[in-house]
């Protein structure tokens, strides 16, 4: 098999008619196709005079194309559509369209099986089609946004990336199984091969695999939390446990990091089971399977940066995050929100998840001299090293953490005093629900009670939501319980609980700042703040 590289996707795709191309001009014209995914359409050029012969109108956001055998039609996967656009090339028009899964991206085809395999974008999925019967005849589960696309040499297997999932599934062909899920680097999108046959074998035995998972099972209601001990690599070794188990239990709640909850879930769209994920999370992590019902960028920005461009007149901003897909993702969403309320961002830098000494961009920090920081990391230990070298070298900007919880601020101590947050839980919450549910943590746990948080009390409601979900339709069948899973609500510390939002919920979310003993002052609140567009294609 051939070993595949990873190069970045163009904005636009050009079909080229030079003749070297093996893969590319098109049958007696030598005519070069684009398409345009703003404007819906194929812009048809004749090399030899460079003038456009033709504006071809097609689906709605055209992407990736490919001629057939013959070159004799152009096949155009349309996004927003869900189909793939079939072109006469001869007579320059749309002669038929086969229905994808929602969003395709791109897409390969094997005439000698007559298949064609897509990466459907917002499905998480590859939709495997019957060239002849223009029909899907199989959906595989893939990790979140699946791009690329490849067919292997002998046609036996199909490799797609995972650019949210980091990953690159292994499929065979003529089944449709995933026979192996392989960790790559950062959000992987497209592939190149050279001539050689067994390299892609050898990559795979090379591919890390050490750490274990751990399973904690709950006898009531019947659910499954799971742990990545490394979440930055897929454990080889423990995943068919992991597969095997999501065939027996009713459902999986977790509460993971991005990378672990990306790896993951092509494991639980396998096995079909219920996942509510409850550890808040940069968004956009879309499954037939998968809900959420902590908070998303959409709800949880917002109040940190218009208090800071607003009441604190701060107009420089600095940005820092833990590099993978949670910290990337929350400070791509603050640039382009810090961005359209005003203000200027003067730094963005990264450090590894497991990384302990930011000197380096401390330094640039103050070189750049900020009116705010706004972090990112991953979790405890970055959080806590972070913020005390930060303070460690007397940098006065404002600070706003949007990866942070309650019970870490605690464990920062006095480094923390001053930090601005936003959560949908602070263990301050004056509510009957939340006074309830605190007393009762403390005659359970007495002296040993840590700070109910953001992460925990989230996992906690996920009990009870599958609860009522199963309660709702009498049974644990899973397809009743994905259904109902939309329609109950839970009254928990946080207040009335919903994931009816795309799979998402609406949450009323605190502005805080962190006290000296670690405590968080609420500043304002915001009630039932929506979750966004989310995930758009599932309902």
């Amino acid at each position: 098999m051939p070993i595949l590289r990873l190069l970045s996707a163009p904005l636009c795709i050009v079909v080229f008619a030079a003749a070297l191309s093996s893969a590319g001009w098109a049958k007696d014209t030598g005519l070069v196709f684009v398409s345009n995914e703003k404007t819906n359409n194929l812009i048809v050029i004749d090399p030899k005079t460079n003038k456009v012969v033709k504006d071809l109108k097609t689906s709605r956001r055209p992407r990736d194309m490919h001629f057939n055998a013959d070159h004799s039609r152009l096949y155009v996967a349309c996004g927003d559509d869900d189909v793939i656009d079939v072109i006469d090339v001869a007579k320059l028009e749309v002669i038929g369209k086969l229905a994808t899964g929602p969003s395709p991206e791109t897409f390969a085809m094997d005439e000698t099986r007559r298949r064609i395999y897509v990466s459907n974008e917002e499905g998480s999925s590859l939709s495997i089609l019957d060239m002849d019967q223009n029909i899907i005849i199989q959906e595989v589960p893939t990790g979140a946004e699946p791009e690329g696309v490849f067919i292997s040499e002998d046609g036996h297997h199909v490799y797609v990336t995972s650019e949210v999932g980091d990953l690159i599934h292994l499929i065979d062909a003529d089944s449709g199984n995933v026979e192996q899920d392989v960790v790559v680097g950062t959000r992987p999108r497209r592939f190149a091969a050279t001539a050689a046959k067994n390299e892609f074998g050898s990559l795979l035995d090379a591919v890390d695999t050490d750490g274990a998972v751990v399973i904690t099972k709950h006898d009531e209601p019947a659910a499954v939390l799971f742990s990545y001990g490394r979440v930055n690599r897929v454990l080889e070794k423990n995943e068919p446990n992991l597969q095997g188990l999501t065939k027996k239990v009713d459902a999986l709640i977790s509460m993971e990091t991005s990378a672990a909850r990306n790896a993951g879930l092509p494991i639980v769209a396998r096995g079909k089971t219920p996942y509510i994920y409850t550890s808040y999370y940069e968004g956009h992590s879309c499954s037939p399977y998968m809900y959420a019902d902590s908070w998303v960028p959409d709800q949880q920005v917002a109040p940190v940066i218009d208090l800071f461009v607003g009441d604190k007149k701060a107009k420089t901003f600095f940005l820092i995050g833990s590099d993978y897909a949670y910290g990337r993702g929350m400070l791509g969403f603050s640039r382009a929100y810090i961005e359209k309320q005003g203000g200027k961002i003067v730094g963005e830098e990264y450090n590894p998840m497991d990384a302990s000494d930011w000197t380096a961009i401390i330094s640039k920090v103050r070189q750049a001299n900020p009116d705010a920081l706004i972090l990112a990391t991953a979790g405890g230990a970055p959080n806590v090293t972070l913020t005390k070298q930060y303070k460690a070298a007397g940098i006065s900007a404002l600070i706003g953490n949007i990866g942070v919880d309650e019970g870490t601020a605690k464990s920062m101590g006095t480094d923390a005093e001053g930090v601005y947050m936003s959560a949908s839980y602070v263990s301050s919450l004056d509510t009957p629900a939340n006074q309830k549910f605190l007393a009762a943590m403390k005659a359970k746990f007495g002296e040993e009670l840590k700070t109910p948080n953001d992460l925990s009390v989230p996992e906690y409601e996920a009990i009870y939501l599958y609860k009522a979900a199963v309660e709702k339709v009498g049974s644990t069948k899973e397809s009743d319980v994905l259904k109902a899973l939309a329609e109950v609500s839970f009254e928990g510390p946080r207040g009335l609980i919903k994931m009816d939002k795309q799979r998402h919920a609406a949450l009323t979310m605190y502005l805080g700042q962190v006290q000296g003993n670690g405590s968080v002052k609420v500043v304002k609140s915001f009630k039932d703040v929506d979750p966004g567009n989310q995930c758009p294609a599932l309902k």
